[in-house]
């Protein structure tokens, strides 16, 4: 199950370590370092962002725009929004995928209480690649629930 281009992803950030609002808002992107749970993400994915803390809720729905790009100082453009301090950290060996935004939302059918009650998602949620057919359900609600304007829209008004 895909989106037409790529997988799609629900992606957890914690907003308490990282702003992701302030970098779209400044650069209109992020550099987001592979890791085990998001290592195959790819050029052409769509992601949901997940605010672990303290909102628990989706907030972000963003389109993967570069994959497997290797460290370049254009990197570091989104460190002024890391909460805490990350000078002492060598990336240089490590991949990362670019992201853009596509929309927000603070829709209440988003948050972390209200999937529990649907019973699509669990206690603590977690990187997923929701092209997989086991989150079909979760993928089609947050799909269905997800209905802002795009953030282009937002900034005009």
């Amino acid at each position: 199950m895909q989106n037409g281009k790529g997988d799609v992803w629900l992606i957890c950030y914690d907003k308490k370590y990282f702003d992701v609002e302030g970098c779209f808002k400044k650069y209109g992107q992020i550099y987001w370092r592979h890791k085990a749970s998001v290592q195959n993400v790819q050029k052409g994915d769509i992601a949901y962002l997940y605010s672990s803390s303290p909102e628990s809720a989706i907030r972000f729905k963003v389109e993967v725009v570069g994959g497997q790009t290797p460290y370049s100082p254009a990197v570091d453009e989104g460190d002024e929004f890391a909460k805490s301090p990350i000078d002492d950290i060598d990336y240089s060996d490590k991949l990362f995928f670019l992201v853009r935004p596509i929309a927000n939302t603070n829709s209440p059918a988003l948050k972390h209480d209200e999937m529990m009650k649907q019973k699509l998602m669990g206690k603590r949620p977690s990187t997923t690649k929701l092209s997989k057919e086991q989150f079909k359900s979760l993928r089609q609600y947050i799909e269905m629930h997800f209905d802002d304007a795009p953030l282009a829209d937002k900034e005009k008004k």
